[in-house]
Formats: structure tokens, sequence, C-alpha cells
């Protein structure tokens, strides 16, 4: 179907081509920057267990690199990378225009980001992958406050219970000058170690004044064990003894909680992180959108798909000959052969009564010959056009093998190479042209027996060939011709046979004319001709009285 109506093919490709350029000329130049982070869970980084801050986690490898492609695709990522680009792109413009991809095989996170240039689409791909490492630290930032806030509360309420066992030593130990002496050194120490909290609460995680106050603390913890020296100072009774025990636990159980809240921070830097390897996105050089060799393969795809629809279409409305009876009504005349194509058997040549004898073909073309001689001896038709509606039935090869078989069987037979434009009869059994014709005879420069070319078919057998000759003429006046006329009168002489072969009969108007000379016509008709065209090819030749000894089925 798509060979019938090529034409149809070639409009719709050309069309889906076009719509392909418009598309491709309607893109805007836009380029894509990548930017990548390699990420690590922090959890199986942390030093100490501090809290939920350290509690082992039960989630994978994979559901932790998923987690982080969604924060890194999240609106408050969008939202901070628009204040990092100074409102250059809206966040919801830049949720738009990026992507995230995550590679579990590597920790990537890769970050896409499309823009109209190519400094534009590098900014905002940098920008979303430092908001999001910005994002992941407030985080971890925030969380440690909470764990640290409940580690404060904690020791503040540790040291009301000091204040309390210090009043309650002073009084048991009044008369002990050396254990006041200690208690005044531990109550200032006390007092030393909540200034330095205060001083460091107020200070940033990362700030490097709190790592030094930090330093300080540790070593007021240490000096704390100097208390032990009122154990050995002081035996006045059980009482002060579960006193000293006590706030002995106290202070260890405070300087427990303080050495907490230091490991927190020291976790909470490690967890802000995160990112192991953040390379940022450079200038991309090539645009993004379509690439036009894709645009153009998806328009031929697509036009083919539409023109086959339309095809089918257009065959849905059409009669056509789809069986080798079809045309037995139309042409009111019997089928004398059908002939499968060559391609089916493996017939290289398009003489398979030479080349390939046996076959279906041959068979078809050598019981063919054989009506056609029955028929014609029985009307007196020595005489025969052989026509068909179009170019491409095959009618040329029907001529030629049907001659052959003829030839072959001793039936005196003469082909007629009618077609005198292409003279593709002459082309098939002789392969060149020889240099006299039947122009050369109507002329009376050579005898038909001079013009006539033979080919061997058998021992003692041959096939005359008689093509179009030597000199170039207009086929419809020539054919006309009353000596013309005259010629054809006479050509059926010393044969038992004759068949010529003519241009398409509905193509060519010398065809008919060349049919006017005739006995009788057999037509070609291929696998899914035109109902129509048949119709005209049977109005024609009765029109001209022409009767239609048969028709091969092809």
């Amino acid at each position: 179907m798509l060979l019938q109506y090529w034409w149809v093919v070639i409009v719709v490709l050309a069309a889906f081509v076009g719509l392909a350029f418009l598309l491709d000329s309607a893109q805007p130049a836009e380029y894509e920057a990548r930017a990548e982070l390699i990420v690590e869970d922090p959890r199986a980084s942390r030093l100490f267990e501090i809290d939920e801050l350290t509690r082992p986690s039960n989630q994978s490898s994979e559901r932790y690199l998923a987690d982080q492609v969604e924060i890194v695709g999240s609106a408050e990522v969008a939202n901070l990378a628009s204040e990092l680009l100074d409102g250059r792109f809206s966040p919801n413009r830049i949720l738009l225009d990026s992507s995230v991809t995550g590679d579990l095989n590597s920790n990537l996170i890769e970050v896409f980001f499309t823009a109209g240039s190519r400094e534009g689409a590098q900014a905002g791909a940098n920008a979303i992958a430092n908001a999001y490492q910005e994002v992941r630290r407030r985080q971890v930032q925030a969380t440690a406050a909470v764990a640290l806030a409940k580690v404060d509360a904690l020791v503040a309420a540790l040291d009301e219970d000091l204040v309390a066992l210090d009043a309650r030593i002073a009084e048991v130990g009044a008369g002990d000058e050396a254990l006041q002496e200690l208690n005044r050194q531990f109550a200032a120490a006390q007092v030393e170690l909540n200034r330095l909290r205060t001083t460091r609460n107020r200070l940033a995680v990362d700030s490097e004044l709190r790592a030094s106050i930090n330093a300080q603390i540790d070593e007021l913890l240490r000096d704390f064990s100097t208390w032990e020296v009122v154990l050995r100072i002081s035996e006045r009774g059980s009482e002060l003894n579960n006193l000293l025990a006590e706030k002995d636990a106290t202070v260890a159980e405070k300087a427990t909680l303080v050495a907490r809240a230091n490991s927190i921070e020291v976790d909470a830097e490690l967890a802000a992180g995160g990112v192991t390897l953040f390379s940022p996105a450079e200038l991309p050089i090539d645009e993004a959108g379509i690439p036009f060799v894709l645009l153009l393969a998806a328009a031929l795809l697509l036009g083919l798909i539409a023109a086959a629809l339309i095809v089918y279409y257009l065959s849905l409305r059409r009669d056509v000959v789809m069986g080798r009876r079809g045309p037995r009504a139309v042409l009111d005349a019997p089928l004398l052969a059908e002939v499968p194509h060559f391609d089916l058997e493996g017939i290289p040549s398009s003489t398979p009564v030479i080349d390939t004898p046996g076959t279906s073909s041959d068979e078809a073309f050598r019981f063919a010959s054989a009506v056609l001689d029955i028929r014609a001896s029985a009307g007196r038709m020595r005489l025969v056009v052989v026509v068909s509606a179009s170019a491409g039935a095959g009618r040329t090869a029907v001529v030629a093998n049907m001659g052959l078989a003829a030839a072959a069987e001793g039936i005196r037979t003469l082909v007629v190479d009618g077609d005198f434009g292409k003279q593709d009869l002459t082309r098939v059994l002789l392969g060149a042209t020889p240099s006299a014709g039947m122009t050369d005879v109507v002329d009376e420069r050579v005898t038909l027996d001079e013009a006539v070319s033979r080919i061997q078919v058998a021992e003692g057998r041959s096939l005359a060939l008689l093509s179009r000759g030597s000199k170039q003429v207009d086929a419809g006046l020539y054919l006309r011709a009353e000596r013309t006329k005259d010629f054809f009168s006479t050509l059926h002489r010393g044969f038992d046979l004759v068949l010529i072969d003519t241009p398409p009969l509905l193509q060519a108007g010398y065809a008919s004319t060349l049919t006017l000379y005739t006995d009788a016509a057999i037509v070609v008709v291929d696998h899914g001709s035109d109902i129509r065209d048949l119709e005209e090819v049977r109005d024609h030749l009765n029109l001209i009285d022409t009767s239609i000894l048969g028709y091969v089925y092809t």
C-alpha cells in the first residue's frame, strides 16, 4: 500500500520533517550545568554515643541517599538557593528548572540546572548544592541545640543539689579549717565552671573561642577530683562521710553531663557535613534541549506511522483485486494463468522458463502459452497484444516467458517490443539493442527476416524478437501511418503466434493504436490492482472493438 501511494508517503514525511525544523528553530537557547555531591551517612562516623544524635540508624544507605535527594529537591533548599542568588531565580523557577539524581553505587548526587545562559546555569546548579549543605548544617545544629539544652537543664539541677550539699557539709564541718578551705576552693571552681558554660552557650557551635572554653571546662573537671582529699582529711562521723560521698557522686554525675555536652558538639560538627566531596558546576558548552537528530528521527517515525494510517484509510475506500478470480467478473474473460512473485521462489531473472525450469512460475507460463495456442487456433487469432492498466504489473515478463514457452513447444512465435520508449522486452531477451527493427522494416530498409533477432530455446527451436528499430520516431504519428498499418496486416505471415508488448494502456496513447492492429488482447492484472482501472481497460478495449482473450494474474 505504501508503494502504491508513494506520493502520500512523500507528502506526509515532508510535512513532518518541516515540523521538525520548525520545532528545532522554535526551541529557545538553553544550557544545562551539573554539580556533584558525594554524601555519606554521618552516623557511620560518630565518635560518641550521645542521645538521639548517636542512636544506631535502621535506615539503609539506599534510603539515606534517597532522603538526601529529596532534601536537595525540596522547597526549603530552593528558597535558600534563591536567596544565595539574590533573587535572580525565584524558588518556583529553581524547582521547575532543576533535577536531582542519585547513584547508589557511589553515593553520588547530581544536581542539574537549566537556564538561558551558561553563567545562569552554572550559578543555579552551584547555588542549589550550597543551599543543600547549609540546610543540612542548620538542621544538625538545631538538633544539637535541643540536646545541649537538655544537658544544661540537668547540670543546673545538679548545681542546686551541690549548693545544698555544700551548705550541709559546711554546717557539719564548721570546725575544720582545712575542709572549709577546700570547700571555698571548690565553690570558686564551681562559680568559674558556671561562668564558662554560660559564656560558651552564647557562642556559635563552630566558634574557635568555644573550643578554648571547652578546654578550660575540661581542666576544671579534672581539678574536681581533688575533692577526694576531703575524705582523707576528715573522719568526723558517718554523716559527714555520707555528705561527702553524695557530693562526690553529684560532682561525678555533673562531670559526665558536661563531657556529654562536649561530645554532642563534636558529633554536631561531624553530622553537619555529610558531604565528602563537592564538585562545583562548570560553564556548560553545548546547548541543552532535544538534539535535531532526535527530532528528525522522531519526525520520520511519526511521519511513517501517519502515512501508513492515511494509506490504509485510502485503501479501505478503494476497491482492489485481492485474488485471482477477482478480475473475471470485471473483464468478463477467463483466467489464463496465475504467476507467483519470482522472489517467492528465489528466481534470479525475469525469464524462469529458461533459467529455472520446473518452478511454479515456469509451469504457469507454459500453461498460459498452451491455452493461448488452443484459443488462438480455434478463433484464428494469431496477432495478440498484451496490455496492462499501469506500469509494474509484469506485462513484459508475461510476453517474454509466454513467447519462450510457446517457442519451446514448437510454435512459431514472434514477440514484438511495441514499447517505443523503454524497450524492456528487448533488454530482457537480448540484453542489447539490435541494429535493425520495426521502423527499418516499415521503411523497407531491411526485410522482416533480417530485422528479427533469434533467441535459441531448444534444439532447432527459437523465439523471434522484433524490436523498435534504429530510427527515432514519434510513436503516435508513426503507428498511425498507412504503411505501418499495412506492415501489421502482414506481420503474422510465417508465424503461428505473434505477441505484442505495449506500454500501459491507460498511460500511453499509442498503445491503443497498436491494439487496433491485433486480433485480441490479454490483460495482465497484478495483485492489488484498482478495480476502477480494470473497468477502464475493459471499456477502452470494447470501445476500439478488441476482444479480451483472457487475463494473467501476477
